[in-house]
């Protein structure tokens, strides 16, 4: 069952704008990236109710196949030692498999899921171009799930729709360090949250190769891998989201 193949991803990505460092004593300083995230879905997945859950096991290519529309965007803001991360993510997907050819048996899901992450972040190390930050915040999720099941059998036949939403908690710390002698560096992040209060729990960890084509312009390509599990009001998700990810960063 393809539901929420890439919707949930995911996705914090703050990995993906800690591309240049700033001095304590500097002004704000403004960072805006879109990127993308080819991942895949494996795990146990039931978003309705009175419907068992199903194992998902969705390649990179099938998700990026199914994906109707998408919209991936981090914003960065920092002054000093603080700052403020914000990541946008919203996907629109729909897949449809052939369960039984006999009674030409098909299942039709869609799934709208959108994500907005805020946090609070604090630097501990500033040193030329390597940084690391602590973060603190909180993720709001909203999962749209309408899965149609249709036969020659009319008894078969079957339809249904949910919608979840919940906030989590999270901590977490990112960095980045330049690679000697050249415009590239490496950066990457990891966090935890969820802590039983809506989610049981939920982590990510990812690491990306950045190139710095000017002061303004870097690009970034990684990998990135994000577990959640969930399951409250008759919606269970309980799975890993793991692929590659590219994005642009714009510093202002």
């Amino acid at each position: 069952m393809k539901i929420g193949s890439t919707g949930i991803a995911i996705i914090t990505s703050g990995l993906l704008i800690t591309s240049s460092n700033v001095l304590a004593d500097e002004g704000w300083k403004f960072r805006l990236a879109p990127y993308m995230w080819f991942a895949g879905l494996e795990g146990d997945v039931g978003p309705l109710k009175n419907v068992p859950s199903s194992d998902v096991d969705i390649s990179p290519s099938d998700a990026l196949d199914d994906t109707d529309s998408s919209f991936m965007l981090i914003f960065d803001a920092r002054k000093g030692l603080h700052g403020i991360f914000t990541d946008i993510f919203y996907s629109d997907l729909t897949s449809t498999e052939k369960i039984d050819s006999a009674t030409s048996t098909k299942l039709r899901s869609t799934t709208k899921t959108t994500m907005i992450t805020a946090a609070y972040t604090y630097s501990v190390l500033q040193d030329n171009f390597t940084n690391v930050d602590l973060m603190a915040g909180a993720r709001w999720w909203r999962i749209d799930a309408d899965v149609k099941l249709k036969s020659q059998i009319p008894a078969l036949n079957l339809s249904g729709d949910n919608t979840e939403f919940w906030f989590d908690p999270f901590i977490g710390v990112r960095g980045r360090m330049p690679i000697s002698g050249s415009n590239f560096y490496v950066n990457g992040n990891a966090s935890y949250g969820g802590f039983d209060i809506n989610a049981k729990s939920f982590y990510e960890v990812s690491a990306n190769l950045g190139y710095r084509w000017t002061k303004e312009i870097d690009t970034l390509v990684g990998y990135r891998q994000f577990d959640l599990d969930y399951d409250k009001n008759d919606f269970k998700y309980d799975a890993k989201q793991s692929g590659w990810q590219i994005g642009l960063v714009w510093s202002f």
